[in-house]
């Protein structure tokens, strides 16, 4: 639907983000709650309950970015 059948995949986006944002240094739990990853340690899910929400809100602000950046320099255009 998006013109990329047989190239990419939905969560190959998720991964480039993924990466991304490990690369640009955030902490991986502010990654996994933007990605709504699930803890998979119980113990931990029972007591740490934050959102990271503004942690969250740093991280979507510098994405945002970054896909802006993208955009202007033509990036799409060279795909």
């Amino acid at each position: 639907r998006m013109g990329y059948k047989g190239e990419l995949v939905s969560h190959g986006f998720r991964s480039l983000g993924s990466t991304a944002m490990n690369e640009a240094g955030f902490h991986a739990d502010v990654i996994e709650a933007v990605l709504s990853h699930v803890e998979k340690n119980k113990v931990r899910a029972a007591y740490n309950r934050t959102t990271w929400l503004k942690h969250r809100a740093e991280l979507m602000n510098w994405w945002g970015e970054q896909i802006r950046n993208a955009s202007s320099a033509g990036f799409w255009q060279t795909v």
